[in-house]
């Protein structure tokens, strides 16, 4: 009989007595809550990173929205193109919508002493 958890958090939990599986359910839960951490994002490797890391997750980290969103978004230079990164390409564009929404207005450009254009926020990338 195949047990598609055997092997897993899960299947360990099963198999402790009653006084350990309270202790390794919060080993489970703290273990789940890593901070993220991604290669060079102005790399193709730091895109595919990000593009996996995404491939099961609406956002950085957590159900809604976050800093964690926002600190990624703008480490961006750019969109990452859908065709080699889907996952970061539909991430990218729900940030940058949601984004849109809370930044109606038109901007009419900055510049910040110190950063190079591809350090800010992508500029390149209208608000729909």
């Amino acid at each position: 009989d195949h047990q598609p958890w055997h092997g897993s958090p899960l299947s360990q939990l099963l198999n402790h007595s009653p006084k350990s599986k309270k202790t390794e359910a919060a080993r489970v839960i703290v273990g789940s809550s890593a901070m993220a951490s991604f290669k060079d994002l102005s790399t193709a490797e730091g895109i595919k990173s990000l593009d996996e890391y995404l491939l099961t997750r609406s956002y950085i980290s957590g159900f809604q929205a976050s800093r964690d969103d926002l600190v990624v978004y703008s480490a961006l230079s750019k969109a990452p193109d859908a065709s080699s990164a889907p996952h970061a390409a539909r991430w990218f564009s729900h940030i940058q919508a949601l984004l849109g929404a809370s930044f109606p207005g038109a901007g009419e450009g900055v510049t910040i002493a110190g950063q190079s254009q591809s350090s800010a926020a992508p500029a390149a990338a209208a608000a729909p």
